[in-house]
């Protein structure tokens, strides 16, 4: 008697809306079993790896994985996204054969090739495919280049590990060849500091480093390699003592490819110094400045990034432009050739995060997805099958 006299209400309820959805009874729409789908927070590529971070703490990293960048505990490359054995994640950041993440608690970890210092940490084992902690105060931001890396600590001073051959760990004294520090040491001169970003380049000795930093008054230090005029001081000598960039007060934001660097401006305007032979520095020229030169028909730009030898920016529209060397498709205009103008990304919208690599970009995009273009030869845009890509393609991470 019970059921005949609730069916009636069952069915008023139905038609008059009190469940959306019959089919949607005991289920989350964002998840399964009521777990919400975990979101993008952070992305960051490398030479041929990238690695995305998450909102419930995870870090999933995709591409070669021969010295264990992708730090899932061995040294086999997988087809798609693996997770890291790392917990609690707030930001990545991968190098060229290696990757740093930085912790909610300040703790700053490492893994992949070592050789070099680049983790942090004194061992005997040249590849470690498992985060090791680096000896570090609380950090609060990190960035991991070629053959060395570097953290804000708290504070806001800076701490630099790994290769010192050219000047890169900036601590102000001699420096050679083989020379490095297996730990942190502290970069001189350079105080208040918000943020950094550090070269990552195509895996060689000589010419693979320089760093610079952006400090609170808007002002900038670059510290490093300095043989096309990278640095902003119009000289070419490496230094390890960090040296003004030009007359800057008004800089947002930094960022360094291979041997140029590039300066987001309080207005929105970009300004590019350095190497610029295949178009990087975006004046549409392709010759080497040692003084910074404006980049051509851009006032609104909210965000840069530096490859290897191409630029990129992300505008107030959320559309991404990019400029400089294209071999591989890495301005994702459709084609593989340079451009020495900014290019917009073509088919990529709603952007609001975005990281550079060597000859590959990445995008988040405002719906929670994640988009890679350029060089793929070791599945560093998530997806297997194909060598490059000029437009961007999404990642799967089968969640």
């Amino acid at each position: 008697m019970a059921v005949k006299k609730l069916f009636p209400l069952l069915l008023l309820c139905l038609v008059l809306g009190c469940i959306s959805d019959p089919t949607d009874i005991g289920t989350d729409q964002d998840g399964i079993d009521g777990e919400d789908t975990p979101r993008l927070t952070g992305v960051s590529a490398g030479e041929n790896h990238s690695c995305a971070v998450f909102d419930d703490g995870i870090i999933r990293c995709w591409g070669n994985n021969d010295r264990g960048q992708l730090g899932d505990g061995s040294t086999d490359s997988p087809t798609g996204p693996v997770e890291v054995e790392i917990s609690s994640a707030v930001e990545v950041s991968a190098g060229v054969h290696h990757s740093c993440a930085r912790r909610e608690n300040g703790q700053v970890r490492c893994w992949g090739a070592g050789g070099s210092g680049q983790l942090g940490v004194d061992s005997p084992e040249l590849n470690t495919p498992i985060p090791v902690t680096v000896d570090l105060p609380n950090a609060l931001a990190i960035s991991a280049g070629t053959l060395f890396s570097c953290a804000i600590i708290e504070g806001n001073d800076v701490n630099c590990w790994g290769r010192h051959q050219e000047g890169q760990l900036g601590d102000g004294g001699d420096f050679a060849i083989f020379e490095k520090s297996d730990t942190p040491v502290r970069v001189v001169n350079l105080t208040n500091v918000r943020s950094i970003s550090i070269t990552r380049r195509q895996t060689g000795l000589i010419g693979s480093g320089h760093a610079c930093a952006v400090r609170h008054d808007g002002t900038a230090r670059c510290w490093g390699n300095n043989s096309h005029g990278q640095l902003g001081d119009e000289d070419n000598q490496n230094t390890s003592d960090p040296v003004d960039v030009h007359d800057f007060f008004d800089v947002e934001q930094i960022c360094t490819g291979r041997e140029h660097s590039c300066a987001l401006h309080e207005s929105g305007e970009i300004s590019c110094w350095g190497r610029g032979n295949h178009g990087q520095l975006g004046n549409g020229q392709a010759q080497q400045h040692e003084r910074p030169v404006a980049v051509q028909d851009i006032d609104s730009a909210q965000a840069i990034t530096c490859g290897d030898r191409h630029t990129c920016a992300l505008m107030e529209d959320a559309t991404v432009r990019c400029w400089g060397k294209g071999d591989a498709g890495q301005i994702g205009h459709g084609q593989l050739e340079e451009r020495r103008i900014p290019t917009t990304v073509e088919g990529l919208s709603d952007v609001t995060h975005l990281a550079s690599g060597v000859d590959h970009n990445c995008a988040i995009t405002a719906d929670d997805a994640l988009f890679c273009w350029g060089r793929n030869h070791e599945n560093q845009l998530g997806t297997s099958g194909i060598s490059n890509s000029a437009t961007p393609i999404e990642v799967d991470f089968g969640l």
